[in-house]
């Protein structure tokens, strides 16, 4: 059973003056409220917006102009972002009005009235993938091209610190550990980047890191090396020790 219609006329929220009821239902006949913010401007706004918390025309944070009812607003010639209003683009099939836009960085593309006025999209898209290309590039080897030196740093700190490690037992649990400039970096670069900067790209996808000339020696610059698995098993039988089956997860 529905409850009763809240009477919202008269009242103040945020910027806006609730007038009374609006003549003009909305969607599936429900009500909807005649509305004067602060800025000036006049629209109909639902009571589930209002409910949901908004507190202005729209106007809050953008300080530009707003059409009155049944106006629309000429957006040509403003910049939201890096996107520039070329011209009206007329009406998608939902309805929406778009306008063409140019962005800086040259693609011409058409966007959203609502999307431009309330900031959420400020670019043809190059802003998020420039955003999500520096965050992967925060820790050097989730770049491009080299998510697999990542991969093989993570796996040494799982089996020098972490004793819920499968194989912690056959490295940390001995006392190998990494030197810090691999653990914590230095001079600006993470430790990621430092091991990177210093072992270089794999030869290839067979190869993985390798504790030479001392087996029993932490995974630094002078005791590393790039190896195949056949490799590997001929340094630890030089030194006596029997090549452990999990050493092949060693990346």
């Amino acid at each position: 059973m529905m409850g009763a219609l809240r009477d919202y006329t008269g009242q103040k929220i945020g910027k806006l003056f609730i007038v009374g009821r609006s003549a003009t239902p909305g969607r599936q006949g429900r009500p909807q409220w005649d509305i004067r913010c602060d800025c000036g401007n006049e629209k109909v706004i639902s009571s589930e917006q209002l409910r949901n918390g908004n507190k202005s025309c729209g106007c809050s944070g953008h300080g530009r102009p707003h059409a009155k009812i049944g106006e629309r607003l000429d957006l040509v010639g403003e910049r939201f972002g890096r996107l520039l209003v070329l011209a009206p683009a007329g009406r998608i099939r939902t309805g929406a009005f778009t306008w063409q836009c140019r962005c800086d960085c040259g693609v011409v593309k058409g966007i959203r009235t609502a999307c431009l006025r309330d900031g959420s999209t400020v670019s043809c898209g190059c802003h998020r993938r420039e955003t999500i290309a520096a965050k992967t590039r925060k820790h050097g080897g989730y770049a491009k091209g080299a998510p697999d030196l990542a991969t093989t740093w993570s796996g040494m700190k799982q089996r020098c610190f972490n004793p819920n490690s499968e194989n912690y037992y056959l490295y940390g649990g001995r006392g190998i550990t990494i030197c810090d400039r691999w653990l914590h970096g230095e001079d600006g670069m993470s430790g990621l980047e430092c091991f990177i900067a210093d072992m270089g790209q794999k030869p290839s996808p067979d190869h993985t890191v390798d504790r030479y000339p001392d087996n029993d020696g932490n995974y630094e610059p002078s005791n590393c090396r790039w190896a195949t698995m056949a490799e590997q098993n001929l340094n630890k039988r030089s030194n006596g020790v029997k090549a452990p089956s999990g050493e092949r997860i060693a990346l």
